[in-house]
């Protein structure tokens, strides 16, 4: 409800404010049937990708862009253990990418 999230979508269409998008994706545990493992984890992914305008034809293109999971290790930052860092570590899943469909005029 605030007005400024309308900065983020009109960023698609003229000139970006944010050259990018930023997408999030939750999974729920996946069923492995016949494979050592039950079942993959529930996690979460997330890409980060760039868009493009044609200035002529005004039209917009969302490039493709890496797919990433985040895996939080938790390590001692002192010889007594007494305090603890997480560490966020990125490791890349595959590639993401749209493809535009033809529609009906």
């Amino acid at each position: 409800d605030d007005r400024k999230d309308g900065l983020w979508i009109w960023g698609l269409f003229e000139e970006p404010l944010y050259p990018f998008i930023l997408l999030k994706f939750t999974f729920k545990a996946i069923p492995m049937p016949g494979a050592d493992v039950d079942e993959i984890a529930p996690f979460t992914c997330y890409a980060q990708l760039n868009h493009v305008r044609d200035r002529k034809t005004g039209e917009v293109e969302i490039l493709p862009g890496a797919l990433t999971v985040r895996t939080l290790e938790r390590v001692k930052a002192d010889l007594a253990g007494l305090a603890q860092v997480d560490l966020i570590n990125k490791g890349t899943i595959g590639e993401i990418k749209f493809t535009p469909q033809p529609t009906a005029r």
